[in-house]
């Protein structure tokens, strides 16, 4: 039982202290919000914040954005041009059989497909998936072809555009009832053909 004299210690702290402790209180409460003490915090009754508000998220999310519809168009440019070499390229090596075609048989095949498997052992392909145009020129019963008209459609205006032959197949005698084709170039059709 205590007594009515007994006294009650007196706890005294100095100001440095007072001070101490008031620090140690505060981050505390900035810890216990996720709030990093390593940050300082030069006014003690404002609360410090890190991070990024929305809307430098945002702006950052839309220049990001930007960025990346730049960087699709010029690489879909690029593969455009690449599918237009790689037509070009097919259509100079089909040249190539077709006159080997014609030096071993006299005159040149009435359909792409006389040259499988003697001479190429599939189709040349364009790299959409379609055949490319082939008008054998021709005339008589059987049609002897003297001559043909070849070509490919192009995704983009090319340089290479100049040196093709522009022919109008759809004026000349053809072989078989084969439709022709307009070789000439236009500002939406880009053809590049070829004759021997």
């Amino acid at each position: 039982m205590l007594g009515k004299n007994r006294e009650c210690p007196v706890v005294q702290f100095t100001l440095n202290e007072t001070h101490n402790m008031k620090h140690e209180a505060l981050k505390q409460k900035k810890e216990n919000r996720g709030i990093s003490s390593s940050v300082p915090c030069f006014m003690p009754h404002v609360l410090c914040r890190t991070g990024f508000t929305l809307i430098e998220l945002l702006v950052v999310i839309a220049i990001i954005a930007i960025l990346s519809t730049i960087v699709t168009t010029s690489l879909s440019g690029s593969k455009a041009k690449a599918r237009d070499a790689e037509r070009i390229a097919e259509i100079n090596d089909t040249r190539l059989v077709l006159e080997h075609y014609r030096s071993v048989n006299g005159h040149y095949p009435t359909s792409l497909s006389d040259l499988i498997p003697a001479f190429i052992s599939t189709l040349p392909k364009d790299p959409s998936g379609s055949t490319y145009l082939y008008v054998p020129l021709g005339s008589g019963t059987p049609c002897i072809a003297y001559s043909y008209h070849l070509g490919g459609i192009l995704e983009s205006n090319n340089s290479l555009l100049g040196d093709d032959s522009d022919f109008d197949s759809t004026l000349a005698p053809r072989c078989g009832g084969v439709a022709g084709f307009p070789g000439a170039d236009n500002a939406t059709s880009f053809i590049y053909d070829a004759r021997p």
